[in-house]
């Protein structure tokens, strides 16, 4: 019985100090940036239509439509945005 009277205390004398430790470490809520897992140039083929193709930089996105024909229509985004 003295045991788990120790134990108790000492999870809650733990649980209690765990609450007066101040957090200061916070995560930003937004980036006008573009991950690097995602960088790139990234090809999308459409069966009939053709295709697109996305080139992910830092700060941009540019997507070219190319159809069937090779009829080509450029879009250029910035990351500020993309949010």
């Amino acid at each position: 019985m003295k045991r788990y009277r120790h134990l108790l205390l000492i999870t809650a004398f733990a649980a209690g100090f765990a609450l007066f430790i101040p957090i200061t470490a916070q995560a930003a809520k937004t980036t006008n940036t573009i991950p690097k897992t995602l960088r790139g140039t990234w090809y999308f083929y459409v069966k009939g239509e053709g295709y697109d193709k996305y080139k992910l930089t830092t700060h941009t996105l540019t997507e070219t439509l190319v159809t069937a024909f090779e009829t080509k229509k450029e879009h250029h985004y910035s990351a500020k945005s993309l949010r």
